[in-house]
């Protein structure tokens, strides 16, 4: 699987300027090619968090951000 144009250079960008670069559900990082897998701060799973619509896994990468 490859990234759509430009993206890898968006994420890089904004990972540079201090913005979290993050994913959920876990199981998505197994498809992403290792250049982008390499930029994500965290990445949230089904053993994290409960599934959505629950708020939890974003409330947990807010705590890992210390957000």
């Amino acid at each position: 699987m490859a990234p759509f144009d430009g993206a890898l250079e968006v994420l890089q960008g904004l990972r540079s300027r201090g913005t979290a670069v993050t994913l959920q559900p876990r199981r998505l990082a197994r498809l992403l090619p290792a250049e982008l897998t390499g930029i994500l701060q965290i990445v949230i799973g089904s053993g994290d968090a409960d599934p959505k619509p629950s708020g939890e896994g974003i409330t947990l990468t807010l705590e890992r951000l210390d957000a």
